[in-house]
């Protein structure tokens, strides 16, 4: 596997956090798209009210000035009309408004899931950024290490303090102390 360079580690968090900005502008256009579609039912729904009031008000009007039988019974006919035509309207006034709830309610859960996710590749991102930056800083200690004891190892060289090992080897005087070459 080949270690991870910054780069590459910036652009998996910048990645991530295009994706969950992308989550949560979706999240946001389906709750506008709800608050447009509850706004409209409403001015249905207060738009049938009135036509129904300005029907009643018109069909008492009407039954007022008029008198006899035929007249009548055809006020009853015209109620008996307006009074299905009010059940059917309301039949479909609560369909709408409890299918507008279910959408509501579904895309409330679509947003709050979306913000999770958005939430889990944030975390994620920050989590491998962290993972990275340690990852870099070991190696890098380990390298400064290793290239400081090459360069004690250079010097002793230089300075004629390296010597046979008693149990093999080659051995260099570094530090204030002897170390068998071969780490």
């Amino acid at each position: 596997m080949l270690p991870m360079t910054r780069t590459d580690a910036e652009e998996i968090t910048v990645k991530l956090g295009m994706f969950a900005s992308g989550l949560q502008g979706l999240g946001e256009r389906l709750t506008r798209q709800a608050e447009l579609s509850h706004a409209e039912l409403v001015r249905a729904a207060e738009s049938l009210a009135l036509t129904a009031e300005t029907s009643a008000r018109d069909a008492t009007a009407e039954l007022a000035l008029r008198a006899g039988d035929a007249i009548v019974a055809s006020a009853a006919a015209a109620a008996g009309d307006l009074e299905r035509a009010m059940t059917q309207a309301s039949t479909r006034l609560t369909r709408a408004s409890t299918a507008l709830e279910a959408n509501v309610h579904a895309l409330r859960r679509l947003h709050a899931i979306s913000a999770w996710k958005a939430l889990a590749a944030a975390g994620a991102a920050a989590a491998f950024a962290i993972c990275g930056a340690c990852l870099l800083g070991w190696t890098t200690y380990k390298r400064m290490d290793d290239a400081a004891w090459f360069d004690e190892v250079q010097e002793a060289r230089a300075h004629g303090r390296l010597q046979p090992c008693p149990e093999g080897g080659v051995c260099v005087y570094v530090g204030k102390r002897w170390h068998r070459l071969g780490h």
